[in-house]
């Protein structure tokens, strides 16, 4: 064999050896399964209320509220949506006093929004109320733990001892019509009560549940 034809071997033989394809972007999937190379959240996939950026589509838990009237999340977002805006801006109750999470509570049970047994009686309890509204409102009441729960429980169980009536604690419905007997309350404090409470949080809630049931 010629020396040229050897070095035309040699050369053959040093292109395959050295060849390597190279593959900039490759996406395997298999099922559900992810290529290395493909984003991976480092929160996961599932939409929760801690790790949404899309207030809109966040996936509420519902520990304490009717599942036949809230029964989509839409419907939850709906409800959330109308508290914060019940007790946000000027001149709304004021979640950093525990005593104010009383009237939040009974705005709420005036309006028949609290899970019921089948006799309709209330199953949801102070704490279970409180721990609901913290996931809910952290952006505004910040993180709560179990020693805050149990002193707003203390401070809600005293406020709704300066409204009983009859032995029940006095509805926000009733409250502007017995204000002449409520003689151990101000009546600035009622006045302000029927503001905040009921004007700016049970009306609404009354105005969300006609929506609900008007789409069902």
């Amino acid at each position: 064999m010629s020396d040229n034809g050897r070095q035309n071997i040699y050369n053959q033989m040093a292109w395959i050896l050295n060849y390597q394809p190279k593959i900039e972007h490759q996406h395997i999937h298999m099922g559900s399964q992810r290529a290395e190379d493909e984003p991976q959240s480092e929160e996961g996939d599932c939409l929760t209320e801690e790790n949404s950026s899309d207030e809109g589509n966040q996936l509420l838990t519902n520990d304490v509220f009717n599942d036949e009237l809230f029964n989509t999340n839409e419907r939850l977002v709906a409800l959330r949506d109308t508290i914060v805006s019940g007790v946000s801006g000027k001149d709304c109750l004021d979640l950093t006093s525990g005593h104010e999470w009383y009237w939040l509570y009974a705005a709420l049970y005036d309006a028949g929004f609290f899970e019921t047994r089948k006799n309709r009686d209330n199953v949801v309890t102070d704490a279970g109320f409180v721990r609901q509204m913290a996931k809910w409102l952290y952006h505004i009441v910040g993180a709560i733990d179990e020693e805050r729960v149990r002193q707003i429980c203390k401070s809600m169980s005293a406020e709704r001892g300066k409204w009983m009536m009859n032995g029940q604690p006095l509805s926000l419905v009733d409250l502007e019509a017995n204000k002449r007997r409520l003689t151990a309350m101000k009546e600035s404090k009622i006045n302000r009560i029927i503001r905040v409470a009921y004007d700016r949080l049970y009306l609404p809630l009354m105005k969300l549940k006609g929506e609900i049931k008007a789409t069902r």
